[in-house]
């Protein structure tokens, strides 16, 4: 089966066998653990906390380094690099090294409070590359377990505070929803941790 699905999707990218070799090698490589800073009023606390951890893991052989090439899409109170952080290792290894159990406790304490979010850098891109302006309507179909929608209402609630609450100038709306019932109830539970 998993034979079919190559060829079909070899032949419906017009590659070369070489061209697919590669490219199921990329795909094979585990992808990085990537934080995105949510915005609330906590936030720039959240970035000085990163920038140490930076220092802290680096003198440990890691890496955790700003994803700059979202710069100029991110508009954010701190310094615009700092909005997303990679740590240039797998979700296996920081779930696995020891070295890392400190920084994994402190990522699950500030995911719990919603003051970052685990999200891979291409689930970040959607709602960068919408263009939402603070009057756009929102229908998400596929909503959970809700970290673009997340990223849709910190959006909606800067355009709010920008407004001063002015509802007639920032009517923006969105509208979430899944077809799975328990990944809805994860979505739910989710956006009622949001710290605006």
């Amino acid at each position: 089966k998993r034979l079919r699905m190559e060829d079909y999707y070899k032949s419906q990218m017009g590659l070369s066998d070489t061209e697919w070799s590669q490219l199921r090698e990329s795909l094979l490589v585990p992808l990085h653990v990537t934080l995105r800073v949510c915005k609330t009023r906590y936030q720039k606390d959240v970035v000085k906390e990163l920038r140490s951890w930076r220092i802290k893991l680096q003198s440990q052989g890691y890496t955790l380094a700003p994803v700059t090439f979202l710069r100029k899409n991110c508009d954010i109170e701190a310094t615009e690099e700092d909005y997303v952080w990679d740590l240039y290792s797998s979700h296996d290894q920081l779930k696995k090294d020891s070295g890392l159990s400190l920084f994994r406790a402190w990522i699950k304490t500030m995911c719990s409070h919603s003051l970052i979010v685990r999200q891979e850098v291409v689930s970040m891109l959607p709602a960068l590359f919408l263009d939402l302006q603070k009057t756009d309507h929102v229908l998400d179909m596929c909503a959970a377990p809700g970290s673009k929608t997340i990223q849709v209402l910190e959006f909606f609630q800067h355009a709010l505070e920008t407004a001063n609450y002015n509802l007639q100038e920032c009517s923006g709306l969105l509208v979430a929803n899944d077809v799975h019932k328990m990944r809805l109830h994860k979505l739910i539970n989710r956006c009622a941790k949001i710290n605006f």
